[in-house]
Order: structure tokens, then sequence, then C-alpha cells
């Protein structure tokens, strides 16, 4: 993405239109529900609008007040006049209590990523179109706090973040950049990622859409292990437990300042005497086979007879 763009320009990068023309159609579809039910005469929404309403929300982000209705304030030390430009206090109240990011009916066979599978699909498809992929990535988990009801939620009690959404990153190792990401829902039928550990399932899921050739991979111990090391297409690097099944035994007391190698087919594990051990490929796998799987093509959604689809 080009540093000259502005604010506007960077954030239809991520949000195109036909995403926010998407989510209105479905927002439409819940306010229909609710006038039909509450016999109620609630305006449709648009595009426009479902823009300003994720705009709106990205500000209250940066710009903390103590109450919602804060920024609707007529007293100018609280009062965001961006957001008063933008829309009304009740509209943006009635707009946050109908938006929807798919359809209301939800089908029998729908996946527990239902109601947000259209914007999480979009947005790995625009994180991985706007900036070029680095030579150094790292997987991990990430949780996004979260405090209200939902299937998703869990509690993690030794993290900061203890209640929220987990979330599955391959990122830059330097910047942090987000390439790729999946939300953890739990084991699903028919995933062609089925075999193996959790950890060993989350980093071939997330490097089957690598782009480039030239990469090294790093993660934690709980991704960590010989046989993923062994099947990775490309060179990686992570710390691991040494209980782990065919990580290579060491037998003697290590003394201050000392370390020590031992090797298997396809793996180098280094012990030194201040770090915990680590599995480390060799530099030059020349037996290695590298291959770069195509990422999958993404449609962001449009509405039908509306608009084209957004292909990025």
């Amino acid at each position: 993405m080009h540093s000259t763009l502005q604010e506007s320009d960077s954030f239809k990068v991520f949000f195109p239109k036909s995403l926010c023309t998407f989510f209105a159609q479905c927002t439409n579809e819940r306010i229909d529900l609710h006038n039909i039910q509450k016999n109620a005469t609630i305006p449709h929404t648009d595009e426009d609008e479902v823009m300003i309403l994720l705009g709106v929300m990205f500000a209250m982000c940066y710009n903390r007040l103590p109450n919602l209705s804060d920024y609707w304030s007529s007293t100018s030390s609280m009062g965001n006049q961006f957001i008063k430009n933008a829309i009304s206090r009740n509209r943006f109240q009635i707009l946050m209590s109908k938006l929807y990011f798919n359809h209301p009916e939800k089908p029998d066979n729908a996946t527990k990523l239902y109601y947000i599978e259209e914007l999480v699909n979009c947005m790995k498809q625009t994180f991985s179109y706007a900036m070029s992929e680095s030579s150094h990535q790292s997987t991990d988990e990430s949780m996004v706090k979260f405090k209200g009801r939902s299937v998703l939620k869990q509690y993690l009690p030794l993290k900061s973040i203890k209640r929220g959404v987990k979330v599955w990153q391959r990122c830059d190792a330097q910047t942090g950049y987000i390439f790729d990401l999946n939300i953890c829902a739990g084991k699903t039928e028919n995933d062609e990622f089925s075999e193996g550990t959790l950890g060993e399932r989350v980093v071939t899921k997330l490097c089957s859409t690598i782009k480039i050739y030239d990469v090294v991979l790093s993660f934690d111990r709980f991704f960590t292990s010989v046989n993923l090391l062994h099947t990775l297409p490309f060179p990686a690097v992570g710390t691991a437990i040494k209980s782990r099944k065919n990580v290579p035994k060491f037998k003697k007391h290590l003394e201050k300042g000392k370390s020590e190698f031992l090797a298997t087919s396809s793996v180098v594990v280094p012990r030194m005497f201040y770090t915990i051990p680590g599995v480390v490929p060799p530099l030059c796998p020349g037996d290695v086979p590298r291959c770069v799987v195509p990422p999958p093509q993404v449609l962001c959604p449009a509405v039908h007879g509306c608009c084209a689809p957004t292909v990025l």
C-alpha cells in the first residue's frame, strides 16, 4: 500500500465498497424483520452510511470518552465534532443494534463463524493485498478482548486478556502486520488440515497461503514439533519442549556458558545454559522440497444485481 494514500483511501483498501454494500443489505434485512415484529418504521441504510458507521467506530477506539452519549455532548471538552457532523446519536444507536455482517437467517449447516465469515474472508484478502510479504514471519496466537455472549469466547486465566476470542495469526516478524489469520472455532469436519497436533494444524493452515519462496518462519514452543519442521516447505525456527516426541535427548548436565548441539535427519537442536532448548532446521536444507501454494481467491461479497464483486 502506497504511503501517500489518504486516510479515506486506506480505509477503502481494507473495507471495499462492495463489502459495505453487502453489510447494508444484511442490515436492511434485519431492520425489515424488526419493523414487522414491532410494527416500527425504521428507515433502511445504504453502503455510504455503513462506511460512516465503521469510521465512527474507529474514531471511538482512539478517542475514548466515559459514555457513548458523550460523543454528541454540547460541551466543548467532551463532544466530538467529527462524529456529530457524520451521524446523529439516535441513528447511530439504532444501526449499531441492527448491524449484521451476514444474512440474519442462519442456515442449519452454518459454522460458528457464520455471522462474521464474510467479513473475515474479505479482510484476509485485503490484508494480503495491501502489503507485500516479508522474508521473516512469525506465527502466534492473539486474544481479542470480548465480554459478551458468544460460542467463540474463551477464558485464559494466564493471559493479559483473560476473556475474548482467540485468533491464530501469521505476521511480519518486525512490524507485526497481519498477513493471514484464522479465528479459533474448534475442530471442524471435512477440514483438509486435520492431521497432527493443534499447533501443527494451525501453522500448516496459515503457511498454505504464503505467496513467496524466500521466507523464514518462527514460532514458540506451543507450535514447535519435529514433525512440523520436517514437513514444512519453508525453513523455520522455534523454541521447543524437550519432552516432545522425536526431540533428541540430552544426557549430560550442561555447564554455565556452554552449548551443545544434537541433530536428526532434518532438524538441529541446540541447547544453551541460559535459554530454553530450541529446534532449528539446517540453514541450507538442499534436500527439503520448497513449494508455494497459491492463496485461494476470495471475493468480497456484493449485492446481487447492484454491483459486481470486488476481486483483489
